[in-house]
């Protein structure tokens, strides 16, 4: 289909789709825009020059009122447009090759050189037409300006003085064309009735045939098209079927589906060309208002296309170029290149290809819009200007992804290395210091874009606000929620328990410690209960860690208990000894013993310290210490005096000299050795 299409459509070639050697821009033109009455050059003034088939060109006019344009040969018109967008000047002139041509531009600044014309649009009947084209022609200096009737037939249009041709179409047929001249400033009001215009007649089977005999060539020429494009797309998906046959590796592969997305793209652009076209030849309203800019997108969307492309198999290259030195060995096997530097590499090249085939896409479309001088020359001297800032960006980037990978290297070396340093720890500091180098390279990079776009002053303030604020942050720190952050933080640098151990915090709370936050810490108690504990709570608590004192060769579960005088110490400590090495869980090494701790008024207070490494079952332990005591006590038939007792007080009568006994009361007594009642006499 690609090879018939020249052969039927030549004309597409002569209209847009090819296009002849560029000219060379060898000339200059030249010149001061001044106010003719005061000689002072304008500021801020638009020049703009134009020329058959040619994109016009603006510029603004210097603080001294220069303007300069690199041209090629032909004749030209230029003009000039005042601050707020009045046309105050149009002239011709013609340049030759190579020439430097000086035109100073005289304007009176304070004279309104627009004239207007306006009025309503009417049919043979008098009603009013909308949506009709209003159409000023003027040939030499060449200018133009076109609008639509409103819904009440009104229109209106502003333009230069000089000789005009007024036209009047309707749905795409000039129904009314006349000569008119405006003088400076003229408001001219021209009311006009098409006498041959019937706005409410509608298209009769009689129109159609009339379309058809007029078009019966470019309709079959596009009914040929759209056959070609089904049998053209039909043949490509038994092509592609084929394939999958024979070759379905190959039709996986990144060259074949970048490469049938290119053919795809392109034949899209090159059928919508044509059709667009075809239509254009039928109708003057699409040849006038789609054809006539379409032809012109046509080359740069095709560079797009392209461009894209190339990008697609510049980035497949890439990624098999870094496959290859990633597999390369030396002589003692390892990596010929380190795989962290390959890492590091790869993205930076792939983001570098991806970066330019940007710029190239928006390049090209601002040409495609008809801003190739502007960009030939702005671009030019902004780079100038600001080549050595752009630089530092760019080497920005790169430090801020090598210090990325730097970053993670280093933790990971550290977590490998410290066994001791908390993990949590070592996280904390990762994130804190991606943060603290990203903050920073962020400020210096948001700086360095203000300093290009001129806003240096701006980036200023902004460094005196944040400053103001991590003063506010630093002088809240030690305060509420930063205060138990920074608690958390000294929890986990200097780890006095971890996850999983059972831990003591005061006098009375006991639990196994599941998660060491920021914030707070969760613990469970024997309860079962889930409880969150502000840091700051437990810094300022006494902490028992009885997981770590197990792994350091166990810890000791004490058992007090009061025993009557009657009882001999020895067989005392006998008993409770033996009351432990009894219970499961309890280490023969170190060897349990018994301490006398205090002599009471009624009985002497021991305590038998048993040594374990099982804390999660230290509360069991405990307990079956306490029932072992009291099974071997009471089969050697002695009392245990603690925590009530009853006993019998023997007092002898001096009057007779008789032995005489009396039950007391219970009597509770206090750990001092103290009781809540007097002793009985």
């Amino acid at each position: 289909m690609v090879l018939i299409i020249p052969l039927l459509y030549p004309a597409i070639l002569s209209n847009g789709l090819q296009t002849g050697p560029e000219q060379l821009e060898t000339s200059l033109l030249g010149g001061f825009v001044f106010d003719k009455t005061t000689k002072v050059g304008l500021a801020n003034f638009t020049a703009e020059v134009e020329r058959e088939h040619f994109i016009g060109r603006q510029t603004t006019t210097r603080p001294d009122g220069y303007y300069q344009f690199n041209l090629s040969a032909g004749h030209y018109t230029i003009k000039v447009f005042s601050d707020l967008g009045q046309l105050l000047l149009e002239e011709e002139f013609d340049l030759l090759e190579g020439q430097k041509l000086k035109m100073d531009l005289p304007v009176d600044k304070d004279v309104i050189l627009l004239s207007r014309i306006h009025g309503t649009i009417l049919d043979r009947d008098g009603e009013k037409v909308p949506e009709a084209t209003v159409r000023v022609n003027r040939e030499r200096p060449k200018s133009s300006n076109s609008t639509s009737t409103s819904d009440n037939g009104n229109y209106q249009l502003l333009m230069p003085p000089g000789v005009y041709s007024v036209e009047v179409f309707y749905r795409g047929e000039l129904e009314y064309n006349k000569t008119v001249s405006f003088h400076w400033g003229e408001d001219l009001e021209l009311n006009l009735t098409l006498t041959g215009l019937d706005v409410e007649k509608t298209f009769s089977l009689q129109d159609v045939l009339d379309f058809v005999l007029d078009n019966w060539i470019n309709l079959l020429v596009l009914l040929i098209t759209i056959l070609l494009i089904l049998l053209a797309y039909l043949g490509f998906l038994g092509v592609q079927r084929r394939f999958k046959k024979h070759e379905k590796k190959f039709l996986d592969t990144e060259w074949f589906i970048s490469g049938k997305k290119l053919v795809q793209r392109v034949i899209l652009i090159i059928v919508a060309s044509i059709l667009v076209r075809q239509f254009a030849l039928m109708s003057p309203g699409i040849d006038e208002y789609v054809w006539s800019w379409y032809k012109v997108i046509i080359l740069p969307l095709l560079g797009i296309v392209f461009v894209l492309f190339l990008m697609r198999v510049a980035l497949f290259w890439t990624t098999r170029f870094w496959e290859y030195f990633g597999s390369q060995k030396d002589s003692k096997g390892d990596n010929l290149i380190p795989k962290e530097f390959i890492s590091l590499l790869e993205p930076i090249s792939k983001y570098l290809i991806m970066f330019l085939s940007g710029i190239v896409i928006l390049v090209i479309g601002l040409f495609m819009i008809g801003l190739k001088e502007q960009i030939s020359h702005t671009s030019g001297d902004f780079f100038t200007r600001n080549a050595s800032k752009i630089i530092f960006l760019v080497v920005l980037i790169v430090i801020a992804i090598f210090l990325k990978r730097f970053i993670d290297t280093f933790f990971k070396e550290v977590s490998s290395k410290a066994k001791k340093v908390s993990p949590q720890m070592l996280d904390m500091s990762r994130k804190g210091t991606f943060g603290i180098t990203y903050f920073a390279l962020a400020l210096i990079f948001m700086f360095t874009l203000l300093s290009i776009a001129g806003l240096g002053d701006i980036g200023t303030t902004f460094l005196l606000v944040i400053s103001m604020i991590v003063g506010l942050v630093v002088s809240f720190a030690a305060t509420g929620s930063i205060g138990n952050m920074l608690s958390g933080l000294v929890l986990i640098s200097m780890k006095p328990f971890e996850v999983g151990d059972r831990v003591q915090l005061g006098d009375s709370m006991i639990g196994d410690v599941e998660n060491i936050g920021i914030m707070f810490t969760r613990i469970r108690d024997l309860e079962g209960r889930l409880l969150e504990i502000p840091n700051n709570n437990i810094l300022q608590n006494n902490l028992a860690n009885f997981s770590a004192s197990a792994r350091g060769g166990g810890f000791a579960v004490f058992v007090d208990s009061t025993l009557g005088y009657d009882i001999a110490p020895k067989k005392a400590r006998e008993l409770m000894i033996k009351a432990s090495l009894m219970t499961p869980g309890v280490l023969i090494v170190p060897a349990p013993y018994v301490l006398v701790r205090s002599f009471m008024n009624h009985c002497v207070e021991y305590r038998l310290r048993a040594f374990t490494d099982n804390p999660r079952n230290m509360a069991s332990i405990r307990s079956t210490v306490m029932e072992n005591m009291m099974d071997l006590f009471h089969g050697e038939g002695l009392e245990i005096m603690s925590p009530l007792t009853v006993f019998e007080l023997h007092r002898e009568d001096w009057a007779t000299g008789t032995r005489m006994s009396q039950l007391s009361r219970v009597d509770r007594f206090r750990e001092d050795g103290s009781s809540t009642h007097p002793p009985a006499e």
